[in-house]
Formats: C-alpha cells, sequence, structure tokens
C-alpha cells in the first residue's frame, strides 16, 4: 500500500542512494527550552549577584547548577535544530543525528537485513499512561533485533520510513508480531497482536461520514 510523505520528512533521491531526513519536532521541546531559560537565569543571578554579595558557601550546588544548565541548553538546542538523516544504498543503512552530537548513530550492512517493522511504544509513569511514540525497527539474519530510529511523533512516519527501506533493499515485508500494519490506504492503522496479548485493535481511524 502507497503511503504519502509524512509531515516532517524529508526525500531526497541521491541516483547511487536514498536519503530520509526527518527533523526533530514535538511537544517536549518546550518544557526543555523553558527549564534551560529558567536555569540558564539562575546560573546568571548567582554569577552576578550572589558572588557580589559575598554569599555563603552553597556546598557544590553552583557547580551542580552550571552542570545542569548545560545539559538542558544542550538538549533543547538538539531539539531545535537536529536533524535524522537515513542513508540507504546497496550497501549498507546509514543513521546519523546532525548537526549536533547524539547518540544512536549506526551503520548497519544492507546484506544483514531481513526486515524492517514499525513498533508503537507507549511510555508509562507509575500506574499512569504517558506519550506514545514510534519506532522503525530491522530484523537481521543472525536473528538480532536493532532499533534503527526511534522517538518518531506518528504512525504515518514509522510507516514510511519502514517501507522505504524496504522498498529500496527489496526485502519483502512479512508479518512481526508486534508490529502496526497498514489498512485500506490512509484509513486506518492496525497493530497486529504480540503473542499472549489482545493487542490487535485498530487504533487509528478516519471519521464515518456524516449521513445527510
Amino acid at each position: 500500500m502507497e503511503l504519502e510523505l509524512p509531515s516532517h520528512l524529508e526525500v531526497r533521491d541521491q541516483g547511487t542512494s536514498l536519503e530520509i531526513v526527518r527533523r526533530w519536532s514535538g511537544w517536549e521541546r518546550i518544557p526543555f527550552t523553558l527549564c534551560a531559560v529558567a536555569v540558564d537565569g539562575f546560573v546568571l543571578y548567582w554569577d552576578t549577584v550572589m558572588d557580589n554579595l559575598g554569599a555563603i558557601d552553597t556546598g557544590g550546588g553552583k557547580p551542580m547548577a552550571v552542570i545542569l544548565s548545560l545539559l538542558l541548553t544542550y538538549i533543547a538546542l538538539i531539539r531545535w535544530f537536529n536533524r535524522t538523516h537515513i542513508q540507504i544504498d546497496r550497501d549498507k543503512l546509514t543513521i546519523q543525528h546532525k548537526p549536533l552530537p547524539y547518540f544512536g548513530n549506526k551503520t548497519v550492512s544492507a546484506s544483514a537485513i531481513t526486515q524492517c517493522y514499525a513498533k508503537q511504544i507507549v511510555t508509562t509513569v507509575g500506574t499512569d499512561r504517558g506519550p506514545v511514540t514510534y519506532e522503525v525497527r530491522a530484523r537481521t539474519r543472525s536473528g538480532r533485533e536493532m532499533k534503527l530510529v526511534g522517538g518518531l511523533e506518528s504512525a504515518e512516519q514509522a510507516l514510511f520510513i519502514e517501507q522505504a527501506i524496504e522498498r529500496y533493499l527489496n526485502i519483502e515485508d512479512a508479518p512481526v508480531k508486534g508490529e502496526m500494519e497498514i489498512l485500506g490506504g490512509k484509513q486506518r492503522i492496525q497493530f497486529r497482536a504480540e503473542e499472549g496479548s489482545s493487542f490487535a485493535q485498530v487504533r487509528k481511524k478516519q471519521p464515518a461520514k456524516k449521513k445527510r
């Protein structure tokens, strides 16, 4: 089933290779940015006011605040400016996050991949259901399962990337327990049941047409 190009994805046909570029987005960059601004302002206040007043020693609190400030600022920057580049050619599949360094870069031999599939990831906080993201995973000839791309905002992004990789590498699509599958074009997305679960249910549907 042919999928339309989802938002925040760009496809570049480079002749001997195919590149998919994903622009990072998501609501989580807003709180990271606000926290970074707040902590940076606190550290600046500490440097310009507290030190001049000769405040008492806080037992190493300032270095910890500086480290937290740098960490939050870096996370906010990568959320705003980074892109994920998925480069596919006949020999290898390369995943890079840039321009700022970030973990998850990898290169996988194309001949080692036997199947790709998309999966939904549900984060739980205690007993509450948290944010839902999606990832594209690969199964290798040795039986190893690996994550290729994670943190995707929509099922459409994950399914599009899965389909593009399989088509370019001439991999025949096969069912994988726990994967997502597209049914009837853009109308609905189904999650294939994992063993011992009742997860095979339609999770996204287009609204029914109103009767006249």
